[in-house]
């Protein structure tokens, strides 16, 4: 297998920035974790109580993007 000159510094590059994710999680989970008893936020309870709805398309709309969020008036409201 060849490899880029530049493929064992990224690969250096990329290992050292796990390694330190891993630390400052590691560090993280040291520190209590109290229940707030608050419940988290849901986009689409948000989005539906809006005039807008929103949706993932998988078909390019721009010819250049796999994904693209569509947002139009709710005709339920």
């Amino acid at each position: 297998m060849t490899t880029n000159p530049d493929d064992a510094a990224r690969r250096a590059y990329w290992a050292e920035q796990m390694e330190l994710g891993y630390e400052l999680v590691q560090r993280t989970l040291t520190f209590e974790v109290r229940e707030g008893g608050e419940g988290f936020a849901s986009v689409h309870g948000a989005a539906s109580a809006t005039v807008a709805c929103s949706g993932l398309s998988l078909v390019p709309q721009d010819g250049h993007n796999a994904r693209a969020m569509q947002l139009r008036r709710n005709p339920s409201l």
